[in-house]
């Protein structure tokens, strides 16, 4: 039989650990260079002033990290959210979870590249939700349920992932308030801890699981809504995309790789949903893509799907437990990673962000929850 000495296999070994090591650390590098120059790159917004009530809730939420190592900011945010609504006239509760089990490590910009991206443990966590009835009641109107997640990754302040989605959430309660009917049920849902695996928004599917099935709501999940660059080229389209989305990427070619598009994105149950939302948004002047999740949940081997990236990335946010179950969900998304953003970076602040287009996705939100005639949904 062939065999080696110990010493020989040892060396073996310490090589290909080596090797494996300079591998992650290569790839590490690479993604830290790309990520500067495209910072470099970041278009500026010269005297910038709070100019909105919109703009003034994303200061409170958006200026200081909300991550797991930073729980203090996370709650005072979150009481912040809780008084805002509560003075809007919601019905507010708090949700508390403890995820026990996997959870990934909070640490961008490079944990992917670790080579232990993973931890074990039990984690405790908050989700607020703010309830609100229809103005009209039996409007045979589906409920709306809106979602957005409060945490952020570690050192970063987050204002485009994802307090631009909070801050449209609460400016459309602000709005609510102010004497627009809403003609369905609507309930926000602001959730913890998706930047280390989505815990809040599993948490509050799993708990509610037959509520959901039951009222079938229509969700829509805002993920990092407000970074945009009109410039050219300023939009990149991955190569495993360019295959995976061809009609998009020739869509965003023909506009010269503008990063000044929404994405939508949904699965065959929510098709009309997105197009809802995208036209919408088209007639008040944001562009839109969308790009429909080949997916479906009640097939066995759609996990299969998970290995290509490109699908797999629609993994990554808080409407996938929503889609686990079945669920008419949307995500609206900027494709900060991909637009020369400060994804996921200490200086995500929120001068970064463009509070005209903020405005629009408020504003179709809004229109969302004034639908009167149920042939349109």
């Amino acid at each position: 039989m062939f065999s080696l000495p110990l010493g020989e296999i040892a060396l073996y070994i310490l090589l290909a650990l080596s090797l494996t090591v300079g591998i992650v650390l290569f790839m590490a590098h690479r993604e830290n260079r790309a990520l500067l120059q495209r910072m470099e790159r970041m278009p500026t917004r010269e005297h910038w002033t709070p100019p909105t009530r919109l703009a003034e809730h994303l200061m409170r939420v958006g200026s200081q990290e909300r991550s797991l190592a930073a729980r203090n900011n996370y709650l005072t945010a979150l009481d912040y959210c809780e008084q805002q609504l509560i003075a809007n006239g919601f019905a507010v509760r708090r949700e508390p979870f403890t995820h026990r089990g996997v959870h990934s490590r909070s640490v961008h910009p490079l944990w992917k590249f670790r080579l232990f991206p993973w931890a074990w443990g039990s984690v405790p966590g908050v989700n607020l939700l703010a309830t609100r009835s229809a103005n009209t009641p039996d409007s045979g109107l589906p409920p709306l349920l809106l979602v957005a997640h409060l945490d952020t990754v570690t050192r970063s302040p987050g204002a485009d992932d994802n307090a631009s989605g909070v801050a449209v959430l609460l400016e459309v309660g602000n709005r609510i308030a102010e004497g627009n009917r809403v003609s369905r049920d609507i309930t926000i849902l602001l959730v913890d801890h998706e930047e280390i695996g989505l815990l809040g928004s599993r948490a509050y599917a799993r708990k509610h699981a037959h509520a959901l099935h039951d009222t079938q709501p229509q969700i829509v999940v805002l993920e990092s809504v407000g970074f945009y660059d009109d410039r050219e080229n300023s939009q990149e389209v991955p190569c495993l995309m360019r295959m995976s989305a061809r009609q998009q990427a020739d869509t965003i070619a023909a506009r010269n790789n503008r990063g000044d598009f929404l994405l939508v994105g949904y699965r065959q149950q929510s098709q009309g949903l997105a197009q809802q939302f995208a036209a919408m948004a088209e007639t008040q002047g944001l562009t839109t893509l969308q790009f429909r999740d080949p997916r479906r949940h009640d097939q066995a081997l759609s996990w299969l799907w998970n290995l290509w990236p490109p699908i797999g990335k629609f993994n990554r946010s808080d409407h996938k437990p929503f889609w686990d179950l079945g669920g008419e969900a949307i995500v609206v998304n900027d494709s900060v990673r991909w637009r020369g953003s400060p994804y996921h970076q200490p200086n995500d602040l929120p001068e970064h962000l463009d509070y005209e287009r903020l405005d629009i996705v408020a504003n179709v939100v809004l229109t969302l929850t004034q639908q009167e005639d149920p042939s349109q949904i």
